[in-house]
């Protein structure tokens, strides 16, 4: 996944945006949330290694993000294999995902 994936939050439920290849050693992890609605929205992220997130795997339980606002996660390290998973309270919302990785060399 190394440079970018947007993608489109399409409802309020916990949605997966991303998953880290299985061919790294290791990430470097970017998250925005850019929220274009005029209302403030709140955000939650996880990152699992499961097809669904757990309690555990929460990152941020409930970022309120301004109207035309954003969320913004730097620079956290994340294994091969984990996936990306983000809630909002209202459809709408972008979320852009980048990351600096370095690739198995086998």
């Amino acid at each position: 996944m190394s440079g970018k994936l947007n993608k489109i939050l399409t409802t309020g439920a916990v949605q997966l945006a991303g998953e880290i290849p299985m061919n790294l050693t290791y990430a470097s992890l970017n998250i925005l949330v850019s929220n274009p609605k005029d209302t403030e929205v709140t955000v939650g992220l996880w990152l699992s290694d499961s097809a669904q997130p757990k309690i555990v795997d929460m990152i941020e339980p409930g970022a309120v993000v301004p109207a035309k606002g954003k969320l913004e996660t730097f620079c956290r390290l994340v294994s091969p294999g984990e996936k990306i998973f983000v809630k909002t309270s209202v459809a709408g919302l972008v979320v852009r995902l980048e990351t600096a990785d370095e690739v198995l060399d086998i």
